[in-house]
Parts: structure tokens; sequence; C-alpha cells
């Protein structure tokens, strides 16, 4: 593995637990209800935000990064 794949996976890491903490908080301070699918939508959301930002050789798109995010994230064309 590569030092931008590592970066890669470093950036899926955190934007998981960020957004699990944050839903967590959500539902605890706000009142909001338990949603599996909207804790999904916003870790895909953030990684992909995020790794368009850090990576200079990110390149795809939101729908490409949905539909397989795996060669997305190992440096390999879509």
């Amino acid at each position: 593995m590569c030092n931008s794949d590592a970066v890669s996976w470093r950036v899926v890491w955190m934007a998981t637990t960020w957004n699990i903490w944050r839903h967590r908080n959500r539902c605890i301070f706000e009142g909001h209800q338990f949603s599996y699918e909207n804790i999904i939508t916003n870790i895909m959301f953030s990684c992909w935000r995020w790794l368009s930002t850090l990576k200079k050789d990110f390149k795809y798109s939101f729908l490409q990064w949905c539909s397989n995010p795996g060669p997305c994230l190992c440096s390999e064309k879509v």
C-alpha cells in the first residue's frame, strides 16, 4: 500500500468515527431518532468530500464513489 492509499484509508476511518459520534450526539442531545441510513449517507459524503479536497489525483464523481468506492480508494481507474 502506498502512502496515498494509507491517507485514503485514514480519511475513511476519520469520516466514519466522526459521523457516528456526531449522530450519537444528535440522538442524545437533540432528540433525533437513530438512522442507520443517515449515518451511511453522511459517511459516504464526508469521505468523498474530504478525499476530493485532500488528494489532487482524486477525480471521481460522487456517483462513481457511491457505486464502487474500493477502486477510488486504491488509486485505480473506475
